[in-house]
């Protein structure tokens, strides 16, 4: 064996060992805190206070996002999409053409009420809101987190959700 190919060995080796200390010491810090009576995660407010609606903490606008070919072809555009009005326009079009859902979303009317055809059924379309990406998101992970016990109370739970909504409107 070469010099270079034995301290290859070696280091994976050590690396190997290393890799199986920490995963004992990992395994012996969990196995004591399943010993105790874990109660689920207590989610500190940094940036939004309870009873406060995190969508209240900026102003909104909306914008024409449209993403163009080099040759001046219109690949995808929508108007009268809802974004925070800090946002830059790349932002906004990113926002717009990457994460909002294309289609099978309920549309509202200006009032908040669902519009419904003829047969009562919702209409679906995209979303057209940036509001209704993040309570898409941050409504999943706290849905998940509730479900799985990850959370030590329900204010825990609004707490993690209403942090999220205020750090993708804000883009932390």
């Amino acid at each position: 064996r070469s010099s270079s190919e034995m301290k290859g060995a070696w280091l994976r080796s050590a690396l190997r060992k290393d890799q199986a200390g920490i995963m004992e010491k990992t395994r012996k810090r969990s196995t004591a805190k399943s010993k105790k009576a874990m109660k689920g995660l207590t989610i500190p407010r940094y940036f939004t206070q309870a009873g406060v609606d995190p969508f209240e903490s900026t102003a909104w606008t909306t914008r024409t996002s449209r993403i163009t070919n080099p040759d001046g072809s219109v690949v995808f555009e929508m108007k009268d999409a809802e974004i925070p009005a800090g946002w830059s326009q790349v932002a906004a079009d990113i926002m717009v053409s990457k994460y909002f859902r294309k289609a099978g979303v309920p549309q509202y009317a200006a009032d908040g009420s669902i519009i419904r055809d003829e047969n009562g059924d919702p209409v679906l379309g995209p979303e057209r809101s940036a509001k209704q990406v993040f309570n898409r998101l941050a409504g999943c992970w706290r849905w998940w987190g509730e479900t799985h016990g990850y959370f030590a109370t329900e204010a825990d739970g609004q707490a993690f959700y209403d942090e999220l909504v205020y750090m993708l409107i804000h883009q932390i």
